[in-house]
């Protein structure tokens, strides 16, 4: 299984070379349809990844997006209904990858700090790391 760690400036002009990458990946791989988690506001940014959006999983009570699971996705179980699961918002939580290893992940992060900030390019040593001037993205491989 292949695993994506990006870290993410959001905003349409400064996401984009991040998409770009992900639609690479959704085309090397395959993957027909993608989980989004943790997306917040920003989940409009992943219309264009190159795969259709099946389940959108987000705690945040107040979003306004249709047909979305109000749910924790480190502390609720979730039927995982995507070929990949791509994480908005990695840092604040446990790496993704860990509690979902059967699965292929593309998880952004923000190198910014900022309280809430649990996962960093740390919990991937070792890994492949591409280099996007304040954000990186990692490449591992789950055998």
């Amino acid at each position: 299984m292949r695993q994506k760690v990006g870290l993410r400036n959001y905003g349409k002009a400064m996401i984009a070379p991040i998409n770009n990458y992900i639609r690479m990946l959704v085309r090397e791989n395959g993957w027909k349809t993608c989980t989004l988690f943790a997306p917040g506001q920003y989940y409009h940014l992943m219309e264009d990844i190159g795969c259709e959006v099946v389940q959108i999983v987000d705690y945040d009570k107040f979003l306004h997006i249709r047909d979305y699971e109000v749910k924790d996705c480190i502390f609720d179980d979730i039927d995982v209904k995507g070929d990949v699961i791509v994480t908005l918002h990695g840092e604040k939580m446990y790496p993704v990858n860990r509690k979902y290893p059967n699965h292929d992940h593309v998880i952004v992060l923000d190198t910014m700090p900022h309280n809430g900030t649990c996962t960093g390019p740390e919990h991937f040593e070792g890994e492949y790391i591409e280099d996007f001037g304040r954000w990186l993205v990692v490449d591992s491989v789950i055998s």
